[in-house]
């Protein structure tokens, strides 16, 4: 099988980001990596200036000041629909700008979404998530081939965890990563007694659903992620 030749955008200005999304070919895939405080909200226009159809697969950016203008102009961007991995970490994201992008488009490929505020990234304004983004997320018929979910150093507390891991609309989510969020350790085992009766349930689903690990504070951490597709 022949290796995929990625389009890459990983290190430059926002003048070579605007040129590098001009000069997209449309049958390789695109990924698009960005980290740090040389990022403004002017970066959100140039991404949505992509066309629709663009081959963006994998968007991550962090500790990158977006804010509200950056982020609001970034969640029309027709492009999102073909993501694979969507990254907005430590980038002022909050619950009304969460609702925007997960809204605006479908996301039939999406498989990896990562709101978090993550250790060790020190730059760009803290992601102010609570439980209102994960009544979103619980809710939206746009995530149905999601498998991982970060909200990592968030507010969302043990009401928001209970919707997320109890709606079918989420149904094939396999990694969902809490820590340093308001999960109490009573809500970690009220959720995993559920997964747990999911998984032992005498008749299982058809199709079968995956088994979802429920990463915590009360247990070891255990955690690899890539920018790498």
């Amino acid at each position: 099988m022949a290796e995929v030749s990625w389009q890459r955008f990983e290190e430059g200005t926002e003048a070579d980001l605007e040129a590098f999304i001009h000069q997209l070919e449309p049958d390789r895939p695109a990924l698009i990596h960005l980290k740090g405080m040389q990022w403004s909200p002017r970066t959100g226009e140039i991404l949505a200036s992509m066309k629709p159809g663009a081959p963006l697969q994998h968007l991550s950016i962090r500790g990158a000041p977006l804010r509200f203008t950056g982020l609001k102009a970034l969640a029309r961007c027709p492009a999102l629909s073909s993501l694979e991995t969507l990254a907005l970490e430590r980038c002022g994201m909050c619950d009304a700008l969460a609702e925007d992008f997960l809204w605006a488009h479908p996301f039939p490929k999406l498989r990896g979404l990562y709101l978090c505020n993550r250790d060790g990234i020190e730059t760009g304004p803290l992601n102010d998530l609570c439980d209102l983004t994960a009544t979103v997320l619980s809710l939206s018929h746009r995530l149905a081939n999601l498998r991982e979910l970060d909200l990592w150093n968030t507010e969302v507390g043990d009401w928001g965890w209970e919707s997320i891991i109890n709606s079918p609309r989420l149904a094939k989510l396999e990694s969902v990563y809490t820590w340093n969020t308001k999960l109490t350790k009573e809500g970690a085992q009220k959720i995993k007694a559920v997964l747990f009766a999911r998984r032992q349930a005498p008749v299982p689903p058809d199709p079968p659903l995956p088994t979802c690990w429920l990463h915590t504070d009360y247990d070891e951490r255990n955690y690899s992620w890539t920018d790498e597709p």
